[in-house]
């Protein structure tokens, strides 16, 4: 399913959980379980919000998802979406609140499972470097690193609500990030061969989510000077999402507008700025 899609499916059901829990009645152990689902309701909203590119209502619906786990009693839950909020704050806002959301995270749940270690620790690291806290930074790595190897294979979502794709090639992505943060963009490069080389099944549809996978790749390589590889890179990313969601041009655009008289970034500008209002956009949010 494409997530525009998708997110009208999350967002719709969102919207029947909140309507169940505040017109109609039930016993304690039911409205836990709505409020579960609202918050589960929520953090693929969240998800999907963000893929799109849209991340101020990708904050909201994180906002709601902590609100509704905090309500249903579940400090497991409560702590992996405090988790999730912070990645909000690391991609657009202040690394500082970003790491005041971690610390929340460990409080609600002192004793996270080790998929959720790895998620903090490696959001630590990109607010660390961030900050220029280049040493913490690369701990906070090593933790994660630590964390990883006693996770297990098989997913466990009420253990881990936002586990599910913590693996080798999530760290490697986290290194990345945290070098380009650190100011080492061909350091950064090195993680992101899995990213460039795209391991799509060709079955599956055109997906924004694999198209905001390039962002750090186009960040890195305008780091680097290599502008022509950054152009490239975006119609890549616009070939992998079918139509670059509104939220993803302008964030591709706004990255690219400073190399506008480079050969070929004109035109590629111009097709970034030219995005119709998509389907899923229509009608009130």
């Amino acid at each position: 399913m494409h997530q525009g899609a998708l997110y009208l499916a999350a967002r719709a059901e969102y919207r029947l959980v909140s309507d169940l829990l505040t017109r109609c009645g039930y016993d304690p152990a039911t409205g836990a379980r709505l409020l579960l689902l609202a918050a589960r309701s929520a953090a693929l909203c969240t998800w999907i919000s963000g893929a799109l590119g849209e991340e101020v209502r990708a904050e909201r619906y994180a906002l709601a998802a902590i609100r509704a786990a905090s309500a249903a009693g579940a400090p497991r839950h409560t702590a992996a979406y405090l988790s999730l909020l912070s990645l909000r704050h690391l991609r657009r806002g202040d690394p500082r609140d970003a790491l005041s959301l971690l610390r929340a995270s460990r409080t609600a749940d002192p004793r996270p499972t080790h998929r959720l270690a790895v998620i903090q620790h490696t959001r630590h690291a990109r607010a660390l470097a961030r900050l220029g806290e280049h040493a913490a930074a690369l701990r906070a790595l090593d933790h994660a690193e630590r964390a990883l190897a006693g996770t297990s294979p098989t997913w466990d979502a009420q253990a881990d609500p936002t586990g599910s794709y913590v693996n080798d090639e999530f760290l490697t992505l986290a290194r990345g990030q945290t070098w380009l943060r650190l100011g080492e963009p061909a350091r950064a490069l090195s993680c992101y061969h899995s990213v460039l080389t795209d391991g799509t099944p060709p079955s599956q549809p055109p997906s924004p989510h694999a198209a905001a996978r390039l962002r750090p790749v186009v960040e890195a390589q305008l780091a680097t000077g290599d502008i022509d590889a950054a152009t490239a890179a975006v119609r890549a990313a616009a070939d992998r999402a079918g139509t670059l969601p509104p939220g993803l041009a302008r964030w591709f655009r706004h990255r690219l507008t400073p190399h506008a008289a480079h050969p070929g970034t004109r035109e590629l500008l111009d097709q970034l700025a030219d995005r119709p209002a998509p389907y899923w956009r229509t009608g009130p949010d």
